[in-house]
């Protein structure tokens, strides 16, 4: 359901103003499912902004707000995404990682901005973190987990974990990355190109339980 409020010349949308409120039960984006969604979009002097957008959101909640301007060069946007106590298991099961052993909850913050017409002027800066997981599936860490550690130690299972990050100059930045599980705990830094280029250092941590059964041996020290 819907009210409109337009105001202006409808040869030129971009300059009319939009006051618009909408809400839905149901709704999907990429195969990704929204519900009890609310949303508020304001449009005056060429500028439309997203003043709220709220929805449940597999199992958690999701607020955006956003502001574009169409007359601007180049189409100047910004954009604040904040979601709380998302299951990773039910979103993976509307996505191509449904069949991998991920799961936990996580809070996402994240602060975009760019030019539309120009995606390598991106830049983000936000906060990840989970809680009650599952990550080890995920290629990521499967993958530093293959430089770090032995055979032995390929079915780690991080529970928790946390990391600051920053887009900028076409790279992906992490820092103060904390993942924690049962027999480590593993810090790093990094940097992740949008070339698939990655550079970065981990740091492990063995439980004082490993330590003490004498497979301490099986593991590296330092990964970089």
């Amino acid at each position: 359901t819907a009210d409109f409020e337009l105001n202006g010349d409808l040869k030129d949308l971009k300059t009319c103003y939009v006051n618009a409120r909408m809400k839905a039960k149901k709704m999907s984006a990429y195969g990704l499912k929204f519900t009890d969604a609310t949303l508020n979009f304001v449009q005056e002097q060429g500028v439309g902004a997203i003043k709220s957008m709220r929805s449940a959101f597999y199992g958690g909640t999701i607020s955006v707000t956003a502001r574009i301007d169409w007359i601007a060069k180049g189409l100047p946007y910004s954009a604040n995404l904040d979601a709380i106590g998302v299951k990773l298991e039910d979103v993976k099961a509307d996505t191509d990682s449904r069949d991998k052993d991920v799961s936990g909850e996580i809070k996402v913050y994240a602060d975009v901005r760019g030019i539309f017409k120009d995606v390598s002027r991106l830049t983000a800066i936000g906060h990840v973190g989970l809680i009650k997981g599952r990550l080890w599936q995920l290629d990521l860490f499967r993958g530093a987990g293959t430089l770090i550690f032995s055979k032995d130690f390929s079915d780690i299972i991080f529970t928790s974990g946390a990391c600051d990050y920053k887009v900028r100059g076409n790279a992906f930045f992490i820092d103060n990355l904390v993942m924690k599980s049962d027999i480590l705990t593993l810090t790093g830094s990094g940097r992740i190109g949008f070339d698939r280029s990655v550079e970065g250092i981990l740091r492990p941590e063995i439980s004082e339980y490993i330590a003490d059964t004498g497979t301490l041996a099986s593991a590296v020290g330092k990964g970089t």
